[in-house]
Formats: structure tokens, C-alpha cells, sequence
């Protein structure tokens, strides 16, 4: 309200308690790995480089044969990436590394992936990209070096290094981890898995039979780049709270495995993989369902030990709402709280969990300000807290009929084949 003098009407535009919420894209991919004969100029070391929906800079991945380095399999896993139909990748190049007798050394270019907080350097990198491309990567790969499994005393199978550092850059990304297990079985895949209890990870068996345009032949690769270009796709054209299981892959011409599945069965394979946390992938049209063919990834389920969080689907559209929900309040960040400024912010919330609902990505939900949760203690430092209760869809996983039998058919049935022979009989 203004207090200078005026002789005369005023009209003044007062802000809505009603805007709009731009959600952030959900599918960003953000791919860490070695190309040793990369152009350093488009790709130079532990920088974050932007691929957008036409990927000709990723060409520059494979600039030269490195005489002495790892050419690595970035250019690969762009291409599988882009194979499903996605939008935006986050490239990271780290260095190769080589041994001796000139093989790529994997543990230190494991070394390399995770990098260095302080330098911002590996993985850390990926935490700057939104400041430096203007995107913030959600899924982290690493194809080629989450499969491998160091060994401790004992033989004791441990934690792949890579794994364990890219998860807190994904909590701070509100993002996950597509990590591949092992391909040589999938007892294998089964004992890696026993190693890892966290919501944002997802694991994959097996490796994915590719075509490499370099010898014009399929070739196993790691299903992590494939699978995260299929989540971008499913994100983008159905929407982020959409499970990407039971999607067909474009880009896959097979598994390195077969994957052994039917429909009722939960003996199988896949149900096996399944029930174990490890996503799989499988053609349901070579199992007498035709209708259902091509490659599919089937599996729904992270890593998490609470069952609130179990579904991808579910922990993806819980980070997107707290994205929306942080862009949606930052408006009042350092204003005096005021009565009308504390019903704004709570409607502003309230509506967009309306829309939520509305649109499919919430079941309900709903936002106040609880009075016990806001002691005067608190609100005296600035610290102001309001309660929130959003619920996710989950997907509908295992769908039953309960079939019981039914006698009184053959009644009716009777009744309607006497009725049709009195019919005849009269006429």
C-alpha cells in the first residue's frame, strides 16, 4: 500500500497466491567413463559437457585411436543411450588408465570415475553441472565399472567403490544409480545385490546384446546406458511417476543371458531376479505371448530396506514433489511472516498436490502448519516448519483374480437351453 498523496484512483497488480509450478526434467543422464582419444577441447577432463537431443558432439568422443590410453566405451554407451530416445546427457570424461602390458587398468579408472570432492573432479563433477550445461543429471551410470567386485580377506566379495560414492551424489542430486551387476550368472548378480540397502539404487542383469558400428556386429554391453535412456524416454513422454518396467527397449537386440520367465510362475528366473531387487530384461513374446514381444526391462524395485520406498517410480516422484515444492516456496524465503504471506505459502503447496492428483503423479495430499511442530523458540530464529503428506502411486506390480467356482451357471445355462427347445417345439 502506498502513503503518498494522491487526489484521484490507483489501480495496483497484487502477486497471486496462485502460481504455476515448472517441474525440472526427471530423465537427465548423467554418464561418467574413459575415452583416452576424445577431442580434449569438446571433452576435457572432469568437466560436465551437455549432449542435447541431437548428439553429433559425441562423435568427438572417438577423435583419435589413442596410442597410449584406454579408448574406453563412452561413444558406446552415448549411442545405447540415445538408441531408447533420450533427451539430455551429462557427459563426464575421466582419464584412462593402462597397465603394463597396456591393458585398461580398472581399478585405477575407478579411481579416476569417482574422483575428488575438493577438486570437484569424477563424480563430483556431476554436482556442478546444473551451474555449468544448466541441467542437473537425476540418473547416474557408469557402464563398465559398476559390474566389477573387489575382494577383501578371505575371498569376501565387497562393495564396488563406485557404487558407494555415486549414491550421496545422487541423494544430493534427488536422482538414482543404474549399476550393473555381474553378467557371469545370476547367482552372481543375486550375491551382489546382498551388499547394498539403498533406495536410490537399481540394479541390472544382464548385459544387453548391442550393435557396434565399428565391427557391424552385436555385442554385449552393460544394460545400465540403455536402461537409463529408456527411463529419459518413458519420463519425457508419459510422465516422471511412471514405472519404466514393462517398456520395450528400441536399441536392444538381445541379453547376454536368456532370462527364463512366465507369466504365473514365481519360480522363474525373472520373478527370481525380481523378488531379489535386480531388474532384468526379457522378450514376452518368445514366451507365447506375441502380442508382447521385444525387449523389455521388467522390474520395479531399488535397493531400499523400507518398503515406503521400494518402487523407483515411487522414490522418483517423491524427489520431483520436493523439487516443485522448493521452487514453489521460495518466493517467501526472507519475507516477515505474516498471516496472509503463511496462507499463501500453504495454499501454494495445497494447490499444486491438487494438480497432482489431478494429473496422476499423486494420489492425494495435503500441507499445514502445525502449531506444536513451530515453538516460539524456533520461529524466533527464522525457522518455520509446515507438515506435508504426499503419496506417490505405486505400480501395480502383482495383479490377482480370485477365481471360485460357480455352479449356479449350469442353472442358468438349463434354463436357457429349455426355453430355446420349447420355443422350437412350439413353432
Amino acid at each position: 500500500m502506498t502513503t503518498s498523496f494522491l487526489h484521484g484512483v490507483e489501480t495496483v497488480e497484487l502477486p497471486s497466491a496462485s502460481q504455476p509450478v515448472a517441474l525440472n526434467p526427471s530423465g537427465v543422464v548423467g554418464l561418467l567413463g574413459v575415452a583416452d582419444g576424445a577431442d580434449p577441447a569438446a571433452f576435457p577432463l572432469n568437466e560436465p559437457v551437455l549432449l542435447n537431443s541431437q548428439p553429433s558432439l559425441a562423435l568427438k568422443l572417438n577423435a583419435t585411436v589413442p596410442t597410449h590410453g584406454d579408448p574406453g566405451t563412452l561413444l558406446q554407451a552415448v549411442q545405447q543411450v540415445y538408441a531408447e530416445g533420450a533427451g539430455q546427457v551429462v557427459v563426464v570424461r575421466v582419464a584412462g588408465a593402462v597397465t603394463s602390458g597396456g591393458a585398461p587398468d580398472i581399478a585405477a579408472e575407478m579411481t579416476n570415475v569417482i574422483g575428488s570432492a575438493a577438486g570437484k573432479t569424477g563424480l563430483y563433477a556431476l554436482l556442478g553441472a546444473r551451474s555449468h550445461v544448466g541441467v542437473q543429471p537425476r540418473t547416474i551410470i557408469a557402464p563398465g565399472f559398476t559390474a566389477y567386485q573387489p575382494t577383501g580377506t578371505g575371498g569376501t566379495k565387497l562393495a564396488n567403490p563406485v557404487v558407494a560414492a555415486a549414491l550421496p551424489i545422487a541423494a544430493r542430486l534427488r536422482g538414482r544409480v543404474y549399476a550393473d551387476t555381474p553378467a557371469t550368472s545370476d547367482a552372481d548378480a543375486l550375491a551382489y545385490r546382498e551388499l547394498y540397502t539403498d533406495a536410490r539404487l537399481v540394479l541390472f542383469y544382464p548385459n544387453v546384446m548391442v550393435w557396434d558400428s565399428a565391427t557391424s556386429s552385436y555385442v554385449a554391453m552393460p544394460a545400465s546406458a540403455s536402461a537409463a535412456g529408456l527411463t529419459a524416454r518413458v519420463h519425457r513422454d508419459l510422465g516422471f511417476w511412471y514405472s519404466p518396467s514393462n517398456q520395450v527397449f528400441a536399441g536392444v537386440g538381445g541379453v547376454s543371458s536368456p532370462i527364463d520367465w512366465a507369466m504365473s510362475d514365481p519360480a522363474c528366473e525373472a520373478n527370481t531376479l525380481n523378488s531379489n531387487d535386480i531388474t532384468t530384461i526379457v522378450n514376452l513374446g518368445q514366451n507365447g505371448q506375441p502380442q508382447y514381444s521385444g525387449w523389455r526391462r521388467w522390474g520395479n524395485r531399488n535397493c531400499s530396506d523400507d518398503a515406503n520406498y521400494q518402487f523407483e517410480s515411487v522414490r522418483t516422484a517423491l524427489d520431483m514433489i520436493y523439487d516443485a515444492i522448493d521452487q514453489v516456496t521460495l518466493w517467501a524465503v526472507d519475507k516477515p511472516p505474516s498471516p496472509q504471506l503463511l496462507r499463501d505459502a500453504t495454499e501454494r503447496v495445497n494447490d499444486f498436490f491438487k494438480w497432482g492428483k489431478t494429473v496422476g503423479f499423486l494420489v492425494g495430499g495435503k500441507c499445514w502448519l502445525d502449531p506444536e511442530q513451530n515453538p516460539a523458540s524456533q520461529l524466533s530464529q527464522g525457522i518455520w516448519t509446515w507438515s506435508i503428506d504426499p503419496e506417490a502411486p505405486a505400480p501395480m506390480e502383482h495383479i490377482i483374480y480370485q477365481s471360485s467356482p460357480n455352479a449356479g451357471y449350469y442353472t442358468q445355462e438349463v434354463a436357457a437351453l429349455a426355453s430355446l427347445i420349447a420355443v422350437n417345439s412350439n413353432g
